[in-house]
This record gives C-alpha cells, structure tokens and sequence, in this order.
C-alpha cells in the first residue's frame, strides 16, 4: 500500500509520494494500486477525468479530500476540494461530459470531494462497475437533465454501491442524486444513508432503482435516515414484490413520496409530509403530513442559537420516531443520535455546540521542561473561539516517547487559577481568540522518557490540531542562583552551605563553642561543640 498526495499544480512527472511532489488527479484515477489511499489538496479541479484503475476485495482505492489540512501541505489554505467541468466559477462548462468516467472498476472509495457541474450523463458516470463507495461527498448539479450519479449496469450482476453522508443539491436540474439502470437482481443492495438531496430550483428527484422496460430490474436496495426537500419524486423503483426496496427513518417532502411500479417498496418509520404513493402502502410505524419540523433559516434570522441547515429544529415532530435497526451512527454532520433517532439525516445539534475546530494557521509548539516538572500549564493555539473542558468531541491526549497515548480528561479552569490536572480555558477570547491555557497532567511529565507529546483534536475525525512537542531535559543547577542561608538538611543547598562555611566567612570560639560565619561575618552557618575551649581535639 501507497499514500499518494496530489494538488491542483501537481505533475505527472511528480513522484506523489509527498507534498513537495504531488501528483495530478488524472495521473491518481489512472495509475494507483489496490490499497493505496490518494489525499487530495483543497482547489478547484477543472475538467472530465477518467477512472482508470480498480482496488481488490479488502484492499480498495480510496480518494480522499482534505478540506481540513490533516496533511503537512504547502502554501495551500482550508477550502473545499472541488471537481468540476466549469473552466471558470463564473462562465459555462466547457462541455458537459461527467467529471468522472468509468468503465468495468471496482472496489474504488472516494470521501470529502465536491462534484459539481452541468453534464448530460451525470456527474460521476460508471459503467458495469461494482464495490464502490461515497462517504461525504457533496454533488451539486445545474441546469441539466442528468443525475447526480449515473450508474449504468446492463451486463453485470450488481453490485456493492453505498452512499454515507453525502449531499446533493440540484440547481434546476431534472433527475436523481443516484440513477441505476440494470438488469440484474441485486444480491448484495445498493446501501444509502445519511444523505440530504435538496433541488434548490426546478425539481429534482432522490433516487432511481431499474429498467422500465424490465419488471424486478433490481431489488433489495437499503434507503435509511435520508432527508428529501422539495423534489418531483422521492423514491421510484421497478423492483419486484417479491425483493422489495427497504425505506426507514427517512424524512420526505416531495410531490411524490414513493413511486413503486411494481409494488416494490416497503417503507417504515418514516415521516412523509407530502407526496401521492404508488404502489406503497403506509408503514405501521410512518407518519404522515404536518409541517417540516428542521431548520431553514429562521433560528439565525431571529438571533436564536443557529442551528444547521436541516437539522431538526426546536422541539421537532421529528425526533424519537426511528428505528435503531441497521441505523448508521453517527448523523451525517457526525453527531450522536438520540435513542430512539429522529428520522432525516441529522438530529438536533446547536452549531455553537458542534461546530467545526479548523485553525487558522497550523502552529505546533516546541517547549523544554525539567523531568520531574509538577503543576505546569502551557498555552496552545487552537484557532477557533468558545471551547470549553466539557465540549464533548475535543480530545486531548498525551504519548511520552516509546509509550502508548493516554486520554486526558479536560477539567474546568480560570486564565488565573491554581493548576490542576487537565485544566482548559480560553485565555482572552476577545484580544487573543484562539488561544487557550492547558495544564499538563503530572504523569506526563516524570522522569523516564526524553520527550512527551500532547496533542488536541477537534470536532471531527477529520479535523486538524495542534501538538505541543516538549523536551524533557535532567534537573541541572543554575550557577547563578543565591543559596539560602536557611535550608532543608540533606539537600543540595544544605551541602553548599557547609562547603561554604567553612572557608567563606570567620570562625570564632565563645567557651566550647565553634561558630562558623557567612561572608557577611554576621551570619552564623554552623555551630559546633568541642571537648575543651583552649585544646580541642573533637566534636562532642
């Protein structure tokens, strides 16, 4: 296996081996390997790119975006990664061809990519593929008749496709997020879930099973914790009675909710608001009718805490009517749902809550501390404002060097406060926003190991940090530093202190006792009592 790294000014000619000599993204699609994962440069991707390569079963290829500079990157800012046949963002594509192409591939992943365009065949069209999978993809289609994705299995038995977390938006466009023309029976069912299709236009549709031409085309798909907006039909199958489409926790508001040909939908603890059925009778535990129940607009609008675009709202109608059965946890913004879960897909989160952690700058901190240090705090910059010691996805962890990492658990604390185990609190978030005080667990600070390493992640799996990588250097003696006159016996300081007392300042005798002096003549250091005033010979 290879990780391979490819930007928008990447070069055939490159290695791809690391961000100094990154690939492009037609050299990635056509000449990785099984299990080489491909990270991917925020920017804009122009053109149509062909899929040219396959992973095997258990050793995919897998397209990764990194919109949150999890990787070392140079020069490149946060930003979207985005494919697209639009040559500029403010003139027409240069053609409408898909973005990507394949033919015949499979075991293929790709995660955190944007697709967006006006093609007539779909934004990703593939041909006779298999084994593919899209987590966190956004498609974004305009103007066209064409689906989000074009899946066109004519020839082959289907087929492992799987849709997690994505989002679709059709600007006056005409057709599914995902289209499936086939011929064959599925064995193993197209698998969709978490998934947000809004037309923002003209009208759209959420997903296509079959071949009108053929009865049962395809059968067994799994449709769970989707959210359809505003579109012509939500859900149209020509699968048979006898392998039925399987439609739970989904939220819809559609002119036509269920489309089934050939009565081959069964649907269940959904929540249908509008739309006529065919073919579908209601699900023993669905709802049906009322009014949206999730977030347009108005929370930010009115000042209230925002909550995000189509998470549910307030109070809504829609929490706690699901089925934990088969349910992909967690939501598609990657929150926990509540049990039982909402139906749509997301549930309740306030942004301020759950926003994401994406630092401005990526500023690691090289610190070097005495082994043995106790009480120390450190100040690190996270690049976001209002985290606390009980935001529930920030994790802090420590790993001293050739050990394993230890979770620390944050505990509240003040700019000002006494140290203790744990502690996390913004410093200044109005004149130093970003900038948070730590304090360093004790154990990650003994004697024992030369370096220790503590390391904070923010909301998502995805999302960067920051590290604080300290040194820790034996307990050395500052040359410089006045030693007391008054001292603990049996240490360092007590040990100066004789030496110095006896060559440093005055002796003086007063009966049977020898007084040794400081350097100032006045300060007595030690006392000693001897066997006789005029001849000693010992201490007694």
């Amino acid at each position: 296996m290879a990780i391979y790294y490819v930007t928008t000014s990447g070069l055939t000619t490159n290695t791809g081996l690391t961000v100094n000599s990154p690939w492009s993204l037609g050299k990635a699609l056509s000449s990785t390997l099984p299990g080489d994962e491909v990270y991917i440069a925020p920017g804009e991707y122009f053109g149509n790119f062909t899929l040219s390569v396959s992973g095997s079963s258990g050793s995919p290829i897998s397209f990764i975006g990194d919109p949150l500079l999890s990787k070392n990157w140079t020069g490149i800012n946060s930003g979207e990664v985005i494919l697209t046949n639009f040559d500029t963002n403010i003139s027409n594509p240069i053609n409408t061809n898909p973005i990507i192409s394949a033919t015949s591939r499979s075991y293929v992943n790709f995660s955190n990519i944007t697709f967006r365009g006006n093609t007539i065949n779909g934004l990703i069209y593939v041909i006779t593929c298999n084994n593919m999978n899209f987590n966190k993809c956004f498609f974004n289609q305009f103007n066209s008749g064409s689906a989000g994705i074009l899946i066109s299995n004519y020839n082959n038995n289907l087929f492992n496709f799987i849709f997690t977390n994505c989002i679709a938006y059709f600007n006056r466009s005409t057709n599914y997020f995902v289209n499936i023309i086939s011929n064959q029976t599925a064995s193993n069912p197209v698998i969709i879930k978490n998934c947000l299709v809004n037309n923002a236009g003209i009208y759209s549709f959420f997903v296509f099973f079959g071949r009108f031409d053929i009865q049962g085309a395809i059968g067994g798909a799994i449709i769970q914790n989707c959210t359809c907006l505003n579109g012509d039909i939500a859900i149209q199958t020509v699968a048979p009675s006898s392998n039925k489409d399987q439609v739970t926790n989904c939220l819809i508001a559609c002119n036509n909710s269920f489309y089934g040909n050939y009565s081959g939908i069964n649907e269940n603890y959904n929540r249908v608001i509008s739309g006529t059925r065919l073919n579908t009778p209601v699900g023993a535990n669905s709802l049906t009718g009322g009014t949206y129940g999730i977030e347009l607009g108005s929370s930010y609008f009115y000042g209230l805490p925002n909550i995000q675009h189509a998470n549910l709202s307030t109070n809504s109608q829609n929490a706690g009517i699901g089925t934990n059965t088969n349910i992909l946890s967690p939501d598609i913004y990657n929150n926990a749902w509540q049990n039982p879960p909402a139906v749509g897909s997301s549930t309740y989160t306030l942004l301020s809550q759950g926003s994401l952690y994406i630092p401005s700058d990526r500023i690691n901190i090289n610190l070097t501390l005495f082994e043995g240090t106790t009480s120390q705090s450190i100040q690190v910059y996270l690049g976001v404002v209002g985290l606390t010691h009980n935001n529930s996805n920030l994790t802090v962890k420590y790993t001293r060097l050739n050990s394993s990492s230890v979770n620390v658990t944050l505990a509240s604390q003040t700019p000002t406060g006494s140290w203790v185990s744990g502690g996390f609190c913004a410093i200044d978030a109005v004149n130093m926003p970003g900038y948070y005080r730590f304090d360093i667990p004790d154990a990650a600070m003994t004697t024992g190991a030369k370096s220790v390493t503590v390391a904070f992640q923010g909301f998502t799996s995805n999302t960067n940090g920051t590290f604080a990588s300290i040194n820790l250097q034996k307990m050395q003696i500052d040359m410089a530093q006045p030693v007391p006159t008054s001292n603990t016996a049996q240490t360092v300081g007590d040990a100066l202190n004789a030496a110095r007392a006896q060559g440093f300042g005055k002796w003086t005798i007063n009966g049977n006792t020898l007084s040794l002096y400081a350097p100032d003549g006045s300060t007595v250091i030690k006392s000693f009592t001897l066997d006789s005033a005029k001849f000693p010979s010992q201490r007694v």
